[in-house]
């Protein structure tokens, strides 16, 4: 209840961190997550995968397989894009902050989802600086990395 009283300004960001901090909550039990989800406002459930996701992304980069399951068993297009900008911002850190780990992590991946995955920071960054403000460089990810996992979807392994 306290979510839905911030200001909307502001309302984006808290729900994604709250999704973030959900991820260690319901992280053995993703179905938990999900149902928490359905009970939450319509409006705000992309903002809670976000989160969800970028936590994901961010301590799993070293399973790479099991973060291209993650956007593989999303539950439609919009779940899709949330997963695939909260993984993208998640990756980028990492990049950003140790490439050699990064790019050792990901060496377990398949070649085609290696591609994807090395490709949504460089997506991240352009986006980045082609905006102005916080949300415009969140909304121009999420639009990039959605194309390119449209662009990569029919390369990569089933269930990825």
């Amino acid at each position: 209840r306290r979510l839905e009283r911030c200001p909307a300004e502001h309302a984006a960001a808290l729900w994604q961190g709250f999704g973030r901090g959900l991820y260690f909550v319901f992280m053995d039990e993703p179905e938990r997550f999900e149902r928490f989800r359905e009970q939450s406002p319509a409006a705000r459930r992309g903002d809670l995968e976000f989160g969800r996701s970028l936590a994901l992304g961010f301590t799993g980069v070293n399973r790479p397989e099991r973060l291209l399951a993650h956007l593989a068993g999303s539950s439609g297009e919009e779940d899709l894009a949330s997963r695939l900008t909260g993984l993208t911002w998640a990756l980028t850190a990492r990049r950003m902050n140790d490439p050699d780990y990064f790019g050792r992590c990901l060496g377990g991946a398949s070649p085609e989802g290696r591609v994807l995955l090395e490709r949504l920071p460089v997506l991240c960054e352009e986006s980045l600086a082609a905006s102005r403000r916080y949300t415009e460089w969140q909304e121009r990810t999420r639009e990039a990395v959605r194309r390119a996992y449209f662009d990569a979807r029919t390369s990569l392994p089933a269930g990825s």
